[in-house]
């Protein structure tokens, strides 16, 4: 069993981001809406910042501290969510294909994803770091070649089993060919002998 939690730097940046569009909102609320009365415009930039205060002190560190991908040698287990928590859970013999996402500047900001596909549902692997999506990929597709290895042993060992059938039957029929050459040559009064 292998347990991988989200990338700080993500929250890290997740903080910085929300400072950053507050700041943005200010000065939008500062500039632009002046044809409201004073009190009015800082009544609405401290509603602004006390919104991202509570983002910034409830929802990210629920998602932080709830966010959790677990695999195991048959499934593969993700928890998390911003407001909501969501648990998923995938058999790993259902999973299809593992796509890693890793953005320009993902090893500093921690924001990198995986996809998990399989026939009909999808996991979402948010805010990792680098090195822990490269290892569930790499444990994933392990565990895909593990089961796969097995059914591709059998599919040849049947084939190389119907070969010689096959082969037999080709020199079967290609003796009856020959007999039925053989038999139109006799009846035809040898036409073709020299």
């Amino acid at each position: 069993m292998k347990r991988f939690l989200p990338a700080k730097r993500a929250m890290l940046m997740f903080y910085l981001l929300i400072a950053a569009a507050g700041a943005a909102l200010n000065v939008v609320i500062y500039r632009y809406v002046t044809m409201l009365p004073e009190e009015l415009v800082k009544m609405i930039a401290a509603a602004v910042w006390v919104l991202i205060l509570l983002i910034a002190v409830i929802v990210i560190p629920h998602y932080f501290l709830h966010a959790k991908v677990i695999i195991t040698k048959n499934e593969i287990a993700t928890s998390g969510g911003f407001i909501f928590l969501k648990n998923d859970y995938m058999p790993i013999s259902s999973i299809k294909s593992v796509s890693v996402i890793i953005t320009p500047l993902g090893r500093f900001t921690g924001f990198n994803f995986a996809v998990i596909n399989a026939l009909g549902a999808r996991i979402l692997i948010c805010f990792m770091r680098k090195s822990d999506l490269t290892e569930i990929a790499e444990t994933i597709n392990a565990l895909i070649r593990s089961r796969e290895e097995p059914q591709e042993t059998q599919r040849r060992a049947q084939k190389t089993r119907r070969q010689p059938q096959k082969r037999a039957d080709d020199h079967n029929h290609d003796h009856e060919h020959e007999q039925t050459t053989n038999n139109e040559n006799k009846k035809s009064g040898g036409a073709g002998a020299v």
